[in-house]
């Protein structure tokens, strides 16, 4: 394994200075109790000393009441001085959007419109959001907008453009870090290079690409095993193609095995294991949950619950788990 600090890679700050492993983000199930991470910090206290960045998926920073965000809207952020506390906790705000998306948002610019929207609002709540993720851009482009991968570049750039240019003017003289989430098997290999080389062809480099591997579709191929060699090539083959790019090269642990808490967290950690195996570190684990919105649309109790971290089935206790096992120096 690699010890290196990775704030300063390719001479740009990427998180905060104190860094010694890699980046940790949270990015918790979007109707999860994410509202109570910030009245009861006490209930995470380890964990939050543990990442860089909460992210929290773009709905949130308004007032729509949605099934999605299950009451983790805007005014109640507020109402528990969520943004100020992320401030003093030294934690980042990461906010997770969709730039390319089906029907009138495959151009991406009424998206673009309305998440730029955001940053001034959570700024004037005392915060700060200095991440963005796309979710999926090149997989909506290809499948559900039919676009050639020039296409879904330019209109990447340009959402990534204006996204950019409204936060350093509520910010100048800082830089917004902008990356996305892409699914493997859904593109290929091959697909993901073509697809970051053709993004940096039309203006815009990734500051980080989050592998997010999609379980349901390798659940469907039958030669899929978690322990064959051709997870640690694609790990392997991915972190240094963006590398050699200057482009963080992250990992999103997650499950689509909602049997129980116990299933959920079983799962994700033979993930890290694999990873850990594979190619000892990312540049970023991100512990992320999209999928009881998914299968259940936030019926009944949603989990993974976010805390106590002391109960290893919770969010932030798996997240303490899998860091544990990511930072084994051997692999």
């Amino acid at each position: 394994m690699r010890l290196l600090t990775l704030p300063l890679i390719f001479g740009i700050i990427f998180f905060n200075a104190n860094l010694s492993w890699a980046i940790t983000g949270f990015n918790p199930e979007p109707g999860s109790d994410i509202v109570g991470l910030f009245e009861h910090p006490e209930l995470w206290e380890k964990a939050r000393g543990k990442i860089q960045y909460l992210g929290i998926i773009d709905m949130s920073f308004t007032n729509i009441q949605h099934p999605l965000t299950n009451g983790n809207t805007l005014d109640r952020f507020r109402d528990v001085h969520a943004f100020e506390k992320l401030k003093a906790w030294g934690i980042e705000l990461a906010m997770e959007t969709g730039s390319v998306k089906p029907g009138i948002h495959c151009d991406a610019k009424l998206n673009a419109i309305s998440h730029s929207k955001h940053f001034k609002e959570v700024k004037d709540l005392g915060g700060k959001i200095s991440m963005v993720t796309m979710d999926w851009p090149r997989a909506s482009g290809k499948n559900d907008c039919h676009q050639t991968v020039d296409e879904t570049a330019e209109y990447v750039a340009q959402y990534a453009n204006v996204l950019s240019s409204v936060f350093e003017n509520q910010h100048p003289g800082e830089k917004l870090k902008i990356g996305l989430y892409e699914g493997y098997p859904l593109l290929s290999i091959a697909e993901l290079k073509i697809w970051l080389d053709t993004m940096m062809k039309h203006g815009y480099k990734p500051g980080h690409f989050i592998l997010d591997l999609d379980r349901i579709s390798h659940d469907s191929h039958h030669q899929w095993d978690f322990f064959d060699n051709a997870m640690k090539k694609l790990l392997k083959e991915l972190k240094a193609y963006c590398q050699q790019r200057g482009i963080l090269f992250g990992v999103a642990y997650w499950s689509n095995r909602l049997g129980s808490p116990k299933q959920y967290h079983d799962d994700v950690i033979k993930w890290v294991k694999r990873v850990h195996k594979g190619i000892g570190q990312p540049d970023i684990n991100e512990f992320v949950s999209w999928e009881y919105w998914v299968q259940f649309g936030n019926q009944g109790i949603v989990f993974p619950q976010n805390m106590p971290e002391s109960w290893i089935y919770s969010h932030t206790g798996l997240l303490l788990e899998g860091l544990s096992l990511l930072n084994h120096s051997k692999f």
